[in-house]
């Protein structure tokens, strides 16, 4: 092998290692937890807060037969343990961190259910344009945008019109992890490996 193939092996070899490195597996997204799946029934869920009231919403007591049931992997709330106020609007609040992971890659999926109309998803205060519409089936949800670095909000607005009021939710996300420093460095040594090579 000359001379002038082993710089460019070497810049091919760095700019493969990066890549790889760059596009590596969806790491999950953490503390994105159902509605209820932390909390018994009567009691707060301290993951989800309720943005009228500013308190933690509570895990419902008791629901009609008429609602999904609740299971293992989450559980009905809302303002209060017997769905009280009614008539309203209420705005369930979960705040999730995405240090480390690039957020133009993040992506959250999952389903919804509300007694009675999910009105919107909102992803840092800007709508994803979701719906959802009664409390005996699930409405699924993405969303692939308007995600930031660090610290982000994803709100679900939810209309009651008649006592008891509910909602419940199930999600999961995922983003790419924000490649390491060495992928970076292995970037900068294939730009130097070429620069050598034309000199």
């Amino acid at each position: 092998m000359n001379r002038l193939a082993l710089p460019l092996l070497a810049a091919a070899v760095a700019v493969a290692a990066a890549t790889s490195a760059a596009h590596a597996d969806l790491a999950p997204i953490q503390c994105l937890f159902n509605t209820g799946a932390t909390a018994a029934m009567g009691a707060q869920d301290p993951n989800w807060m309720v943005l009228e009231t500013g308190a933690a919403a509570v895990v419902r007591s008791n629901i009609p037969n008429t609602y999904l049931p609740n299971t293992a992997d989450s559980k009905w709330i809302w303002e209060s343990a017997n769905g009280q106020p009614g008539n309203n609007t209420r705005t369930f609040r979960l705040t999730f961190d995405l240090t480390g992971l690039v957020a133009a890659t993040a992506q959250i999926t999952g389903r919804w259910s509300t007694d009675n109309v999910g009105q919107a998803i909102l992803i840092n205060g800007v709508s994803a344009g979701q719906s959802a519409n009664g409390f005996t089936a699930w409405a699924n949800f993405s969303v692939y945008s308007g995600f930031v670095a660090g610290v982000n909000t994803i709100d679900f607005v939810v209309r009651d019109l008649g006592v008891p009021g509910g909602f419940r939710a199930e999600l999961s996300g995922t983003a790419q992890a924000v490649p390491a420093p060495g992928a970076m460095a292995l970037l900068g040594a294939a730009g130097l490996a070429s620069r050598r090579r034309r000199r």
